[in-house]
Parts: structure tokens; sequence; C-alpha cells
């Protein structure tokens, strides 16, 4: 008999509910209050709870926390000291403080149930798994107009929801929170380097079946919510199929497959009025590129004439203004030049740095994970802000992987 280790991972009911309801949670329409006091409440009361399993903070988590803290009042000080009186920058450097103790509750849990052996690897299948039931349930929505109708009349949908979603192409991006963009397809993305890691990383936590119908309803995603995370998802994956030697026949011709029946019955339903703008808008840059030999893609056009050189004096130190008349300032989408339009070069090697300070510990998993990431960091980075959205999911992660006492490791009942 084999004594070799099973590492397979075990996907919980209750946790995958959890991941769902506090990374994604839906707003009720009449009672938003009792919304954010569950959605901040109940973990905070859980971490008081479970304090024990945090009472000593390693040193890099306190540098992050430090760095996320400067980052704060450096977001205060900058309007008053140019006279701009734009605090908007604020939700992104609170974005922190505001989304980490979500991930810590999350992270408890997984301890709780699995224990701290596997904390990482149960946590990204989680967060995964939560990726692709908002993924499914974008199709329940679409599919059924009247389950689309009793929802949105119970939850809030984001701000403009219903004028983006008459925008072209724009049909699936919607989720139970509404209008479902940008940041949805780097969810999407992310989710698909996770599943990529625990599938060919040397632990081999998920099986064969386990891992395609997952990675596949993540790409499935990144064609709903983003194109960019489609060429992000290639890039990311090609890499780190190579970078774990599995770049090999029999995966790529098992991936093909699969990824062909699923294009293939998309095609095959192109024509159904439903779908016809939104597989138009997210076929036309592969078309291009194909007929063409480039993307010939307006986004990525309009995103290049977004990227020139700022003034010397706005490198330096920014000049403190992220909105400007109900506009990014300066009319730019890109996440590099918005971080260095309002606090010029230093602020944004702050940002940049704790960022990837905080990834640092990626490496410990897997090399691959770590570039991966990084790759995928610099592509969404592009397009639009996400650094503090990585700092809010690695800050507590690295309390955990650097943690040096006893956790608790009580199981569920």
């Amino acid at each position: 008999m084999s004594n070799k280790k099973n590492n397979t991972l075990k996907l919980t009911p209750i946790i995958l509910i959890a991941f769902c309801m506090f990374l994604y949670t839906p707003i009720l329409k009449h009672a938003p209050v009792i919304s954010y006091a569950i959605q901040y409440g109940i973990p905070i009361a859980f971490i008081l709870t479970n304090i024990k399993c945090i009472k000593t903070l390693p040193l890099k988590t306190l540098i992050l926390l430090a760095a996320c803290g400067l980052m704060f009042t450096m977001s205060l000080i900058i309007p008053v000291l140019f006279n701009t009186n734009d605090f908007s920058y604020l939700a992104n450097t609170t974005y922190v403080f505001r989304k980490a103790p979500i991930y810590l509750f999350l992270i408890i849990i997984i301890i709780r149930k699995y224990g701290r052996n596997s904390i990482v690897e149960h946590f990204l299948y989680h967060y995964s798994m939560a990726t692709v039931v908002y993924i499914l349930f974008t199709i329940i929505l679409i599919a059924t107009p009247q389950i689309k109708t009793i929802w949105f009349n119970i939850f809030s949908m984001t701000n403009g929801t219903e004028e983006l979603l008459t925008n072209y192409g724009y049909t699936f991006r919607i989720g139970w929170l509404g209008f479902s963009g940008f940041r949805f397809t780097m969810y999407c993305t992310f989710s698909c380097i996770f599943l990529l890691y625990l599938r060919y990383s040397s632990g081999k936590y998920l099986t064969a079946k386990q891992f395609i119908i997952p990675y596949l309803i993540c790409i499935l995603g990144n064609m709903f919510y983003g194109r960019v995370g489609i060429i992000a998802t290639f890039a990311t994956s090609v890499l780190m199929m190579v970078m774990t030697d599995k770049l090999k026949i029999k995966n790529i011709l098992i991936l093909s497959l699969v990824a062909a029946a699923l294009l293939f019955s998309l095609y095959t339903l192109r024509n159904l009025p439903i779908i016809s703008d939104w597989y138009n808008w997210m076929t036309t840059p592969i078309v291009n590129l194909f007929t063409k030999g480039d993307f010939d893609n307006y986004s990525f056009d309009r995103m290049n004439s977004m990227l020139f050189m700022p003034e010397p004096e706005t490198l330096i130190h920014g000049d403190g203004y992220y909105v400007y008349e109900g506009h990014y300032y300066k009319k730019t989408d890109l996440g590099i030049m918005r971080n260095v339009l309002y606090w010029g070069i230093p602020g944004a090697i702050l940002s940049y740095g704790t960022t990837l300070y905080g990834l640092m510990d990626a490496k410990r998993k897997s090399r691959a994970l770590l570039i991966a990431i990084i790759i995928a960091f610099a592509i969404f980075e592009y397009k639009g802000d996400t650094y503090y959205e990585i700092i809010a999911f690695i800050a507590p992660m690295t309390a955990f992987l650097n943690i040096k006492h006893n956790m608790l490791e009580t199981q569920y009942d």
C-alpha cells in the first residue's frame, strides 16, 4: 500500500457560503445598514472571539500596516497641502483597513476547520470557488429575467448599473452585486492563477476534475466582465505551466479540447438576441488578431492614449487630484497614471513597494505563483487601480505565514 500523503483539498459548503457572502456581499435595498452591520460586524466579532490566533503579529505584518497607515495619512494631508480639497483617494487608502478584517475572518475560519498546515491552499481554493459561484449566478440572472427582477427588488445594484449595462457588449457584466466589470475580471484571473497553483504545484492539491471545470468557468468570467482579464489569464497560465514543467502535449491537448468545446458552444449560440452583442464584443479583438494581425481594440487603443509624461513638478510631489470635475484627474483610466498624478513618484514607490513587499511571501509556496501574481498585477494596474486590493488580500495572509507561536487548530464539530 502506498504511503504517499494525500493532499487533495476538500470544499466545505458552509465555508464556501461564507466566502461568497463576505467577499461579494449583497446589500439589502431597503435596509443597507443591516447588510453593512453583517459585512463588518460578524468578521470583527469573530476575530475578537478568536483573538488568540493573532495575539502576536509578525514584523512583516506590522510593516505592511505601518505603510498602509502612512498612505492613509498622506491621502489626508495632500489635499490640504495642495488646497485641492479632493479627498476621494481616501477610498483607496482606507480599503485595506475595511477589507483586510474580512480576509482575516475567513482565514481564521479555514484554520478552525482544517488546521494551520494548509491555510493558504484551502483559502485559495474556497476563494476561487466563490468566484465560480458568482459567475454561475451571472448566467442565472441573464437566463432568467424573472429571477433578476426579484433579486434586485430585494438587493441593491451598484451605482450606475442600469446605465452601464446598456453599453455595447456589456450584457453579461452583471452579478448579484449589480454591474460587474474590471475588478471582477481581475478576481477571475487571480482565481485561475490560484487553481493552476493548486493543480500543478508539487503538492497537487486538486484532481483534474476539481481543476478543469472551475478553471474554465473563471475564464468564462473573464469573457463576461472584461477582456483584459482574458489576456492576463492567458499570459499567466502559459507562464505557470512552463515554470512548473506542465506545458506538455497531454495537458495542452486536454485544455485545448475543453476550451474548444466551450467556444464552439458559444459560437452556436451567437445569434441569440440575449448574447449576440456580448459575443461580438468579446470576440472582436481575437478576430482582429487573426484577420488583421493586431487586436485593433478601441479599449486598448484608448488606454494607450491615456499614457503621457506628467510635468516634472507632478512627478516629484503629485498634483493632489484623483477626481476632477466628475472624472478621474486628466481623464486617465490608467492606474499607474492616477497614482503618479495624485502623489508623485514617491507615493507610487510607497504604494507599489508595499504591494511587492507583501507579495514576496508567495515565493514560499511557489516561485511560479509569485511571478504570475506580479504579472497579473502589472497588467491590471495598467488598466486601473488595483494595488490596495492586493495589499488587503496579502496582509492578513502574511500574519499567518510569518507567525511564530502556535495557532488555534480547533475543529468544527
